[in-house]
C-alpha cells in the first residue's frame, strides 16, 4: 500500500492515475475512445494508453519523427507494433496510396491492435500476428500482466510463456517493394530481427529502433554488434543528441541508458526529408 501510494502521489495527476487503474481493472476503460486527431484508440489496459488517457497532451517521443519523415504513399513496417500507435499515425501520414505493415507478437495486445485499426477504418494497414527471428519456427513470449513489459523469453528459462509463431521479416515481406521507414521495438530481440532481414534491408530507406541495455544482454545481444550488423547492410547509426539534431555513433560505442536510435541508408535524402541537422 505504501509503494503504491507513493506511485500514486509521483504522478501529475494523482486522482486521474487512480481512476486509470480502476476503469482498466474493471474493463470499462476499453469502452472509451481517446481522440488524438488524426486518429482514434479504444482506451485498452495498457500502461500507454493510460497515459493517453491522463494527459489529452501527452505525445510519445517517436511522433515528431515521425510526422517529419514521413510522406504521403510511404510504406511503413512497424515491429512491435504494440496496440498500434504509431500504426495509426503512420497510416495517416501516409494515406491511401500508402501501406503499414504492423507486426504484433502477444495475442492479447494483437487484438488491440487489430480493434484499432478496425475502429479507424484504414485500409492501407495489414496486421500480423507473429513474433520476428532469424529464423521460422515457435517462440516463447511472456505473459506479464502489462502487455508492453512482454517479450522474448531466453532459451535458458525454459519452456515458459506463450508460444508464438516466430517468421523472419524476409518471409512477411515478399515483394520487392521499398521500405521508407522500419521501426523496430522488440524488448532486445532488434539483432535477431535484423539478422532474418536481409532482403528487405537492402530496400529500406531508414530504421528507428530502441536501444535498452538491459534487454539486450538479456538476450545475448550488444549494441556495438547490432551496429556492425547494419553497417554491412549499408546503413550508418545515429543518435538522438537535440530534439532535431543527429550524431553518429561510431565503434567503439558509448553507450548510454534506454534511447532511440536511428539507421540511414541515404543522409542527403534523410535530411531532405526531416530538415534534421547531422554531426558525422
Amino acid at each position: 500500500m505504501k509503494n503504491y501510494l507513493n506511485l500514486l502521489l509521483a504522478q501529475d495527476h494523482p486522482l486521474r492515475f487512480a481512476l486509470s487503474r480502476v476503469l482498466m481493472a474493471s474493463g470499462l476503460s476499453s469502452f472509451l475512445i481517446l481522440d488524438r486527431g488524426r486518429f482514434r484508440m479504444k482506451f485498452f489496459p495498457t500502461p500507454t494508453l493510460a497515459l493517453v488517457w491522463m494527459n489529452s497532451a501527452y505525445k510519445r517521443p517517436e511522433e515528431d519523427f515521425f510526422v517529419r519523415y514521413l510522406r504521403p504513399g510511404d510504406a511503413v513496417v512497424d515491429a512491435g507494433a504494440n496496440v498500434g500507435y504509431l500504426s495509426l499515425l503512420s497510416a495517416s501520414i501516409v494515406g491511401d496510396q500508402g501501406r503499414v505493415i504492423s507486426i504484433e507478437a502477444h495475442p492479447r495486445i494483437f487484438s488491440y491492435l487489430d480493434r484499432n485499426i478496425t475502429l479507424n477504418r484504414f485500409r492501407n494497414v495489414r496486421c500480423v500476428h507473429a513474433a520476428l527471428s532469424d529464423i521460422a519456427g515457435s517462440i516463447q513470449f511472456s505473459d506479464k500482466r502489462w502487455d508492453e513489459l512482454n517479450s522474448v523469453v531466453p532459451d535458458e528459462n525454459g519452456k515458459s510463456g506463450l508460444a508464438i509463431p516466430a517468421l523472419p521479416l524476409d518471409l512477411i515481406l515478399t515483394d520487392s517493394a521499398a521500405i521508407h521507414l522500419l521501426k523496430v521495438d522488440v524488448e532486445g530481440f532488434e539483432e535477431r530481427v535484423f539478422l532474418g532481414s536481409p532482403r528487405a534491408l537492402t530496400r529500406t530507406q531508414c530504421i528507428y529502433f530502441e536501444y535498452e541495455p538491459e534487454n539486450y544482454a538479456r538476450l545475448g545481444s550488444d549494441l556495438s554488434r547490432l551496429i556492425d550488423v547494419l553497417s554491412n547492410a549499408g546503413f550508418r547509426v545515429y543518435r538522438f543528441t537535440a530534439p532535431a539534431r543527429l550524431t553518429r555513433l561510431r565503434q567503439p560505442i558509448s553507450t548510454r541508458s534506454k534511447e532511440d536510435l536511428v539507421a540511414v541508408r541515404d543522409l542527403a535524402q534523410f535530411v531532405e526529408r526531416t530538415s534534421y541537422a547531422v554531426d558525422e
